[in-house]
């Protein structure tokens, strides 16, 4: 395909795409209260990218010693979740002074806790809720296991972070 064939493709669709209506986002506060139904749609979706859920008991602490039969014998980094997002499986996790940023990358297994009402339906209610929290330093959406896959389609966990992910319910 010849350079003015691909400009004038890409021009065409634009102007196209320009004229489509926007969304409603005048009320993105709305309450929701995640249902059980909720909960395994979000494991479902977290499986679909590699990661995974565990059911954890309310009266126990999850310590990374605890967790490790889960993660095959390896001993997780444990991260705290503010909220998860329903349609995609990403965990919102806000950096704290404590924490250095590489806990976030460099672990070859996650944990994150995730308390079991902190889901919320869309990233477009995501990023309502960040403001809400009125959150404003460093923070990032992790979820399942980094992927990647070169040329020959040969594809490796865990390149360019956790090579096992999953979320602990609390």
């Amino acid at each position: 395909m010849s350079r003015d064939a691909i400009l004038s493709t890409i021009r065409r669709r634009t102007k196209a795409g320009a004229n489509a209506p926007l969304p409603d986002l005048s009320d993105l506060t709305p309450p929701f209260a995640p249902t059980e139904a909720d909960q395994e749609a979000f494991c479902h979706m977290l499986e679909s990218v590699g990661g995974g859920c565990i059911d954890f008991p309310v009266d126990q602490t999850p310590t990374p010693e605890i967790l490790a039969p889960h993660f095959d014998g390896h001993t997780p980094t444990i991260l705290r979740a503010h909220f998860a997002v329903l349609e995609n499986g990403a965990c919102w996790i806000a950096h704290t002074p404590e924490d250095d940023r590489t806990r976030y990358t460099l672990p070859t297994h996650i944990a994150i806790l995730l308390p079991r009402t902190a889901l919320v339906p869309t990233m477009h209610h995501a990023y309502a809720r960040i403001r809400e929290l009125g959150i404003d330093d460093f923070g990032l959406f992790l979820s399942g296991s980094s992927k990647t896959a070169d040329i020959e389609q040969a594809l490796v966990l865990g390149a360019q972070g956790a090579m096992v992910t999953k979320v602990v319910w609390v």
